[in-house]
């Protein structure tokens, strides 16, 4: 088996930072470039255009707020053209600026670093994360039969991170394999103790699996470190992180299909692309997209959820219906065919005890912490945790 044993893998190293205080930023559109030198002499910053007006030099002013304040003032397409980076300001180059900021980020993913970067020191310390847990029941009895793990992380002081902001962090500082990895870690160490022979549902990032005999090795060895066969987990792929290159996904999926989990479709019915990955993939369970479920009893949409349930049942997959915030919802749907149930009319996400105790911060065996070497393979791969 491949290994990571030669240094640190990118799911266990933790996030860059971007320091500096001087503010560069680079565009090809004139108008942009005066926009922003506008913005900063208006909150006291000195500007400087360069290289025939295609790159500006800021300082003055605090970095962060400044570069905080540019990205509030452009629209979302002159925030994705702009490229910005922070730089000591002395010993800059005039002559290698350019070659350097073309290089750089864009203007809004250096904002949202910025934005998220109280943040970034969580992927050093995995006992700030744990799972919330929010039932799946059979619609015709209405009996749990799984779990979805949702990840959340507290600060030192112990206040619960918005799971907006925490995947927001990470996809901004470029750290989701790590967060990745930790949530399907977390999930099955949260989940040990009581789950007993329901299944465990975990999303995953199929782009944070580079190489799957690799990165996906810790999900197999804490599986068996908690007691949980990967029999009764079903990986679900979320429609906000599937990858163009269906054949890696593809690769993904029957990596975990041959060691005995399953696996899911997130969101389906939200994107035409969904659809295809149903055909394509074959899913051994699709969760329909909640906006859809949420509009029931509206004709159009039951038209549509029917669809997708005639085609789930089609392939063999079971279908849950995600997002039933009402029992009409959840007559609607059983009506329509739906197998399964998820959403607040069942049970709102919940941290569950239960888990021996010596789980709670211990990391997985053969394991090492975000930013030093690993001692075995590793493992990215999934959001373990929806956004809910």
């Amino acid at each position: 088996m491949s290994s990571c044993g030669t240094g640190a893998c990118a799911c266990r190293s933790g996030p860059g930072s971007a320091e500096g205080d001087l503010v560069v930023v680079r565009s090809a559109t004139g108008h942009t470039i005066r926009a922003l030198a506008e913005v900063a002499e208006s909150v006291g910053a000195e500007a400087n255009v360069i290289a025939d007006g295609r790159i500006l030099l800021l300082r003055g002013v605090a970095a962060t707020s400044l570069v905080l304040q540019l990205d509030a003032a452009l629209t979302t397409p002159e925030r994705a053209e702009a490229r910005a980076m922070l730089l000591p300001s002395d010993g800059v180059d005039p002559d290698t600026m350019l070659e350097s900021a073309l290089g750089a980020r864009s203007l809004g993913e250096l904002a949202a670093q910025l934005r998220y970067a109280h943040l970034a020191g969580l992927v050093e310390d995995e006992a700030a994360f744990r799972s919330r847990f929010q039932p799946i029941v059979d619609l015709h009895d209405r009996s749990v039969i799984g779990h979805e793990a949702l990840l959340r992380a507290h600060t030192p002081d112990g206040d619960e991170v918005p799971a907006g902001d925490l995947f927001g962090a990470a996809a901004a500082g470029g750290w989701t394999n790590v967060l990745d990895r930790i949530g399907r870690e977390t999930a099955l160490r949260d989940a040990s103790g009581w789950l007993d022979d329901q299944r465990l549902f975990i999303n995953f990032v199929p782009t944070s699996v580079y190489r799957p005999e690799v990165c996906l090795a810790t999900t197999t060895r804490a599986a068996k470190r908690f007691g949980i066969p990967l029999e009764q987990v079903v990986f679900e792929v979320v429609e906000t992180h599937r990858t163009s290159d269906v054949g890696h996904l593809s690769t993904v999926v029957e990596h975990y299909r041959q060691r005995g989990a399953r696996i899911a479709l997130d969101d389906v019915g939200s994107g035409y692309s969904s659809l295809n990955l149903v055909a394509t993939l074959r899913p051994d369970v699709v969760k329909i997209d909640m906006a859809l479920i949420q509009a029931l009893p509206d004709p159009s949409s039951a038209a549509v959820v029917r669809a997708i349930i005639d085609l789930s049942h089609g392939i063999g997959a079971e279908v849950v219906a995600e997002g039933i915030e009402t029992e009409q919802q959840a007559e609607v749907v059983t009506r329509l065919g739906a197998d399964l149930g998820q959403g607040w009319h069942f049970g709102r996400p919940v941290y569950r005890e239960g888990a021996p105790s010596e789980h709670a911060t211990a990391p997985v065996a053969g394991a090492s912490m975000p930013g030093t070497a690993a001692t075995g393979a590793h493992a990215p791969g999934a959001p373990a945790s929806v956004l809910a």
